[in-house]
């Protein structure tokens, strides 16, 4: 190819002209507005009025209003689904657990890792995630027990 041709097969910038460009503003102003729909979430939620059983398969772990309404806005049960699923293990501490996601950077292999600590801040899992589109940098989540039930609920709520 020469050096014409190569210059014709170029996609042009973005412009007000493209219509690439208006879509990914609107994408840019989602995320951003969901972003900021998760953080008042995790910002002004105090309590519950209600448990929620979020999964059938799960039915000893609950959640509170305001992790049920994270889990749907963000579309992440699987957070919730990874944390029920180390219930068995011994070294975890039924009565009370911290979990936290952090999201890597860009240039790493995983996307996230999610750890599980008992409440000495003892870290007991480390599992990494190699795909979210988890949009928060960082979430912490507590599990704590109550009755027959394993309740996830943000620290706020706690």
């Amino acid at each position: 190819m020469t050096q014409q041709t190569l210059a014709k097969t170029k996609q042009p910038a973005p412009t007000a002209k493209n219509p690439a460009a208006p879509l990914k503003t609107a994408q840019t102003a989602q995320k951003e507005t969901l972003i900021q729909e998760l953080e008042n979430i995790i910002n002004h939620s105090t309590g519950t009025t209600n448990y929620h059983i979020y999964n059938r398969l799960t039915r000893n772990y609950v959640c509170t209003d305001s992790v049920l309404s994270l889990a749907q806005k963000a579309k992440c049960y699987w957070l919730l689904d990874l944390i029920a699923s180390y219930h068995h293990n011994p070294k975890l501490n039924p009565e009370f657990q911290i979990w936290t996601l952090t999201l890597t950077p860009k240039n790493k292999r995983y996307a996230a890792i999610a750890c599980g600590y008992n409440d000495t801040n003892e870290l007991i899992i480390r599992q990494k995630i190699d795909y979210t589109d988890f949009p928060l940098p960082t979430l912490k989540l507590y599990v704590t027990k109550m009755d027959n039930y394993q309740v996830i609920l943000l620290p706020s709520e706690y």
